[in-house]
C-alpha cells in the first residue's frame, strides 16, 4: 500500500480527512437541526404534540414535555457512529474526495475537445466504479478503520466553536465552489 501507518504522512493524513469529515459533520448536524428540525417540528411535530392522545401516549414513554419529545427524536439523527447525518456526511465527504478528480477529467475533456470523449463515453461507468472504490478506499483507511474518527471527534469537541465554525464554513464553500465548477465544466462539454 502507498501510504501505510509507518509512513511519515499517514497521521497528518488522518487527521486532516478526520478533520474534514467532523465539520462537515458539525455542518450537516447544524442544518439539520436549525433547519430542517425547525421545519418539520413547526409542520409536523408541534401540531401532533398539541393532540391531547399523543400528549398522553409521550407521557407514558416519560417524554413530559415538547422538547423532551424532540431530543428524543432527534438523537438518531446526531448519533456519530450510527446516526442518519453520518449517511449524508459519507456521501458528502465521498464528493469532496471525487470532485476534483472529476473536475480535472471534465477539464481535459474541454480542452482535448472531441479527441478524448469517444474515449471517455466508452469507458465512463468503470471511471465511475473506480473513483467511488477509490473514495471508499481512502475513507476506510482514514476513517472508518477501528473507527478512528470517533477518537478525533472528542477531540475536535473541545476545540474552540470559532475554530469549527470557520471549518464548517470552509467546507460548506468548498462543497458548493467544487460543484459549480463541475456543473459548469458539465455543461461546457456539452456545448461542444
Amino acid at each position: 500500500m502507498l501510504i501505510n501507518s509507518y509512513s511519515f504522512f499517514y497521521p497528518m493524513l488522518k487527521s486532516f480527512f478526520c478533520r474534514l469529515y467532523f465539520a462537515t459533520y458539525t455542518m450537516t448536524a447544524f442544518f439539520g437541526h436549525h433547519v430542517l428540525d425547525k421545519l418539520l417540528g413547526m409542520m409536523f411535530q408541534k401540531p401532533l404534540y398539541r393532540l391531547p392522545f399523543v400528549k398522553r401516549l409521550l407521557q407514558k414513554q416519560n417524554m413530559n414535555t415538547y422538547d423532551d419529545w424532540i431530543k428524543k427524536t432527534n438523537k438518531p439523527f446526531e448519533d456519530p457512529e450510527y446516526g442518519v447525518y453520518m449517511f449524508v456526511v459519507n456521501k458528502i465527504i465521498a464528493f469532496i474526495i471525487i470532485g476534483p478528480i472529476l473536475l480535472l477529467t471534465n477539464i481535459m475533456l474541454i480542452l482535448t475537445d472531441t479527441a478524448l470523449r469517444p474515449l471517455f463515453d466508452k469507458y465512463a461507468i468503470p471511471y465511475f466504479i473506480i473513483l467511488l472504490l477509490f473514495s471508499w478506499a481512502v475513507s476506510y483507511m482514514f476513517l472508518w478503520k477501528d473507527s478512528v474518527y470517533l477518537k478525533f471527534f472528542e477531540r475536535f469537541e473541545k476545540e474552540s466553536s470559532v475554530k469549527k465554525v470557520v471549518w464548517g464554513i470552509g467546507i460548506t464553500l468548498y462543497v458548493i465552489a467544487l460543484s459549480a465548477l463541475c456543473f459548469w465544466t458539465l455543461i461546457q462539454i456539452r456545448r461542444n
